[in-house]
């Protein structure tokens, strides 16, 4: 009542609290920081600020300004000519539907590698159970057994995931030849075996079918390319530095997740790179692939996107 005699209110308006460390001038600076390093760790972005603040108030400042931490995407980067490539890639396919992007076969490499060591792996489990199998992450004798893989696949298609052999000393090339795959070992082993009947398979080029494949050495070399033309198979062009592009990089992400889940599993444990092999060649075989299939149907909205960000980075 004697609130309401004095100030006719009977709710008081909320308390201005502590006055903020941070003013209006020192926040602006603070997103000027920010934003002309977005990487820096909290401690160079206080050091930088200047003032008697801590770190803990920093942040909680930038949270308040919208800016949280996240994992950083990982893109290949993209100058001036390489957007306008990819636009100019993009602008000539904006009509294509996804009949004419299911006549496409999209093909690629991929490497897995266990046993990388450095990072940490997070695990929920109760007390006293860090050493049941199913909380343990899977180690091998080696510090990192690394394969390297091959694949193509269509709508409604697909091939079985190749092992590529590593070359031997008596292959090397050259003094900096690392015994990786070379186009005669890409074309005889991987094309020859798999990839061409597949082709072969869809009617080849008297139904339009292109196959699909990046820029990399092996696939655009001298021998790469004069093969393709003996063989009579139709590459579709391709935009450098564009693995958004290419629904198979969403096929190895998936094919991954689900090979690192079967590692976990004690019975399924691979130890050697047999068993990797045989491991991944049973993981590939099991995804759901009527669902897979579907991931070339996101091809009109990649090229819709793609030109929108004028040839900039896309979410795939």
């Amino acid at each position: 009542m004697k609130r309401w005699e004095t100030t006719k209110i009977i709710n008081p308006p909320p308390r201005p609290g502590f006055k903020p460390k941070l003013d209006e001038r020192a926040r602006r600076r603070l997103h000027r920081i920010n934003e002309q390093n977005p990487h820096a760790p909290l401690r160079d972005i206080t050091a930088d600020l200047n003032l008697n603040v801590s770190e803990r108030t920093v942040g909680e400042t930038l949270r308040r300004m919208n800016f949280y931490v996240h994992v950083a995407r990982k893109k290949p980067f993209l100058n001036y000519e390489r957007k306008r490539e990819r636009l100019r890639w993009a602008r000539e396919r904006r009509n294509w539907n996804n009949f004419v992007w299911r006549k496409k076969i999209f093909v690629d490499e991929m490497k897995l590698t266990i046993g990388q060591g450095g990072g940490r792996s997070l695990v929920r489990r109760p007390p006293g159970t860090a050493l049941e199998d199913r909380y343990l992450e899977p180690s091998f004798p080696d510090d990192k057994t690394t394969v390297m893989f091959a694949a193509g696949f269509t709508y409604g298609f697909h091939t079985q995931l190749i092992p590529i052999c590593q070359r031997t000393e008596r292959e090397r090339e050259s003094g900096r030849d690392r015994l990786g795959m070379n186009s005669v070992q890409y074309c005889q082993e991987i094309y020859t075996a798999h990839f061409l009947p597949l082709y072969e398979l869809l009617g080849g080029a008297d139904n339009d079918i292109e196959m699909v494949e990046d820029n990399s050495r092996v696939h655009n070399s001298h021998y790469s390319r004069r093969y393709r033309v003996l063989q009579g198979v139709i590459r579709m062009p391709w935009a450098s530095w564009s693995p958004d592009m290419n629904p198979i990089e969403n096929v190895w992400s998936f094919f991954e997740r689900r090979f690192r889940e079967a590692c976990k599993t004690a019975r399924r444990r691979p130890y050697n790179r047999d068993d990797i092999i045989t491991l991944a060649q049973e993981v590939w075989e099991e995804m759901p692939w009527r669902r897979v299939y579907l991931f070339i149907d996101s091809m009109p909205r990649r090229i819709t996107t793609l030109i929108r960000r004028h040839g900039g980075h896309t979410k795939w």
